[in-house]
């Protein structure tokens, strides 16, 4: 079994009817896994992600501006 590990994901909002067929088809979205966009992974062994860690990410997001982005395919 492979080791567990992390990952760096921002929550994005669905519409209603989106959220309801994500809900219903998406096995995380039962293991309470947010819609969301994953920006690295793998990240940090889970045994790494340590409050200091969280911090640096959270140092440079708060640096980084917001951006738009489209998913014209899957």
């Amino acid at each position: 079994m492979s080791e567990p590990t992390s990952a760096i994901v921002v929550r994005i909002g669905l519409p209603p009817p989106l959220e309801a067929v994500r809900r219903r088809l998406d096995h995380s979205a039962a293991r309470k896994v947010p819609a969301h966009v994953t920006l690295l992974y793998p990240w940090l062994p889970a045994e790494a992600l340590t409050r200091a860690a969280r911090r640096t990410v959270a140092a440079i997001v708060r640096e980084t501006r917001a951006f738009d982005v489209r998913f014209a395919a899957t």
